[in-house]
């Protein structure tokens, strides 16, 4: 028993670790929303150009809705959106292949898509089984505790990058007006 407990303080006494993407490489990626519940779109744009794809919003939410309207996604059109085989920026086939994964994030996913520096979209479903909001997660302190048959990833914060980057204040006339605010762009959560 007290091997183990030595164990335990050995591995919480580690500062965290950071796994992901840094902020300077994916911020020439970043693209806040087009349309007000086009969140889903906007993360699977940051995701494909952060590997070499531009696609567009609006191309995407022509291929995984048929339409190319402001409406919020589901997993189905996140999927259609992301898999597929797309052209890069030197004009190359690329194969994106993109995994759902229903309830909530699983830390050991989580680090080895982060250690691949791979992007993953985070999205909570509401009650229709569309998504209530999307943001891309890039990177998360962690550290190791002891596991069963090796250690486990315990998550410490996300670094969250949020399509929605604005304040609504209200226009001249009643309106809703969306203002840009860049500090909203990047978050960092503790877990």
């Amino acid at each position: 028993m007290l091997i183990g407990l030595l164990s335990v303080l050995v591995l919480q006494a580690n500062p965290p670790e950071f796994v992901g993407i840094p902020d300077a490489a994916i911020l020439p990626h970043y693209r806040p929303q087009q349309q007000t519940m086009w969140c889903w779109a906007a993360c699977t744009e940051m995701a494909l150009s952060y590997q070499g794809i531009k696609w567009p919003q609006a191309n995407i939410v022509q291929r995984a809705i048929g339409l190319n309207i402001n409406i919020p996604g589901n997993p189905q059109a996140l999927m259609r959106a992301t898999n597929g085989i797309f052209l890069n920026e030197e004009k190359k086939q690329v194969v994106s292949s993109g995994q759902m994964i229903l309830g909530p994030p699983i830390p050991h996913v989580l680090y080895t898509q982060l250690k691949r520096k791979k992007p993953v979209i985070l999205a909570y479903q509401q009650q229709q089984g569309f998504i209530g909001h999307a943001v891309l997660l890039t990177g998360m302190d962690f550290n190791l505790r002891p596991g069963v048959l090796e250690p486990e990833i315990n998550p410490l914060t996300f670094h969250i990058w949020d399509p929605f980057s604005f304040r609504v204040v209200q226009g001249p006339f009643g309106e809703p007006q969306f203002v840009p605010v860049p500090e909203l762009r990047k978050r960092v959560y503790n877990i």
